[in-house]
């Protein structure tokens, strides 16, 4: 199942925990405005973004689970079972401590350089939620998995 589609052109892709934006309180309420699309995982842990097509990799997503490193562009954690994906430049705009808590690792979030291309969420029939990046020029694709090492 897909869900809508954003497409980007030449920009920095933020994905993190939307629950860690919140700056006050510890409702939904209070996190960044800008996100461009949330995906509910209903699972939290520690995710990676992987450098390739979602389609063609389906054989190895086990293997990927286990031994992302090879394959990994980035990693993030997640406490509320949602991921978030954001314009990262505008994402900093509204909310400016947040690049000096991602450089400090304070937060855990992966940021995908100068992507052109349409992200969206796919679940697979497993119940996974990915993000799945399709780059119009076949060569920058990317999705997300949980992992567990």
């Amino acid at each position: 199942m897909h869900t809508e589609q954003i497409h980007y052109l030449n920009t920095d892709i933020l994905l993190m925990d939307p629950g860690y934006s919140r700056e006050y309180g510890f409702d939904e309420d209070f996190e960044l405005d800008c996100s461009d699309l949330v995906v509910d995982t209903y699972v939290d842990g520690f995710y990676h973004v992987i450098k390739g097509d979602y389609e063609v990799m389906q054989d190895m997503i086990e293997t990927l689970e286990d031994h992302p490193d090879p394959f990994s562009l980035g990693a993030f954690t997640l406490d509320t079972a949602r991921i978030g994906v954001y314009d990262y430049h505008k994402a900093i705009d509204e909310q400016p401590s947040l690049k000096e808590r991602i450089e400090k690792k304070e937060i855990l979030a992966a940021i995908i350089k100068d992507f052109t291309g349409t992200v969206t969420s796919v679940t697979d029939e497993y119940d996974n939620a990915h993000v799945v990046g399709k780059s119009d020029d076949g060569e920058h694709d990317f999705f997300t998995i949980r992992t567990y090492n």
